[in-house]
């Protein structure tokens, strides 16, 4: 239990906050998976953990996949002699988009070898793909265990049949100079600090109405973490950016993009109902080009 949780915190970015969802259970997954595999043996019941117990399974990770919403968390341990446990979580995240979510907060690089997208570390395989998020651990890593847990990736992978769709909010980001593996999806204010500090409170009005998705761009010696939060309305937009001003700098209520103390430069935009947020950038001219690159992709879709 002190490993796994360990691992999982490794690769999970996790902050304190409540937040109180409810979702339809799905169908268990878990019963087309054998309990039996390469010599690894699970004979206890299948642990199932909601939203007021997962805390007690995966303290210090359990914020993320409450902030994104889940009907349930089911684990299986496989055991075998004189080699490592294999810890096997499923979370039912009721949305694509959510497994999505959860899978990005993830530290390291992205592959396809398992469900839409994973990662593949020493005795780790994270993944998502339809409705799910899969981590599979087993520690410290063996010849066997790793081909253990690629056996059971691949039957979990299969015996979901939906692939899932990404947020659409995602394609909406500029591809230019994009760091592919920095983009994180959210839709709880606290997740604002995935690349850096911008706010400890909920300055831009984000909900669980709101798309949101921050990322870091670089272009030779430039720098920057690009924000694009979706609303439902322009009003709306216009309303958080209001706030944001008077929260943040009141000097962007004059001109959209500042120098800060450090150096270095923040600006905002409203692009219809999208707000979109340069922070932690390295000059004013790369600002202003990641500005542009978003009204592109703007005009296109709006």
């Amino acid at each position: 239990m002190i490993i796994r949780t360990a691992v999982l915190t490794f690769y999970l970015l996790s902050f304190p906050f409540e937040i109180n969802l409810h979702a339809q259970v799905e169908t268990d997954l878990m019963n087309q998976i054998p309990k039996e595999i390469n010599g690894w043996i699970s004979d206890n019941d299948d642990r199932i953990f909601n939203e007021e117990t997962l805390f007690d399974y995966i303290d210090g990770g359990a914020e993320l996949f409450i902030s994104f919403g889940f009907s349930k968390a089911v684990n299986r341990t496989y055991y075998r002699n004189n080699q490592p446990d294999i810890i096997v979580d499923v979370f039912y995240m009721n949305s694509s988009s959510n497994a999505f979510g959860a899978f990005s907060h993830s530290v390291g690089k992205i592959g396809n070898d398992f469900g839409m997208q994973s990662q593949t570390a020493e005795g780790a395989i994270l993944f998502w793909k339809g409705k799910f998020y899969i981590s599979i651990l087993a520690y410290p890593e063996t010849n066997e265990s790793k081909k253990a847990i690629e056996q059971i990736a691949q039957k979990i992978s299969d015996a979901i049949i939906d692939n899932g769709e990404f947020p659409l909010v995602i394609s909406k980001l500029p591809k230019d100079n994009l760091v592919n593996e920095s983009i994180r999806y959210f839709r709880h204010y606290v997740w604002l600090n995935s690349h850096g500090f911008i706010s400890n409170e909920n300055i831009l009005n984000i909900s669980q109405e709101t798309e949101c998705v921050i990322a870091q761009y670089s272009k030779g010696s430039s720098d920057a973490n690009l924000l694009l939060i979706e609303y439902k309305t322009s009003e709306e937009a216009e309303l958080a950016i209001e706030k944001f001003i008077n929260g943040y700098d009141k000097r962007l209520a004059a001109k959209n993009i500042i120098e800060r103390n450090d150096n270095l430069w923040v600006g905002i935009q409203k692009l219809g109902r999208y707000f979109v947020g340069v922070f932690n950038c390295s000059s004013e001219k790369f600002a202003n080009e990641l500005f542009s690159l978003a009204r592109q992709i703007n005009n296109k879709i709006e």
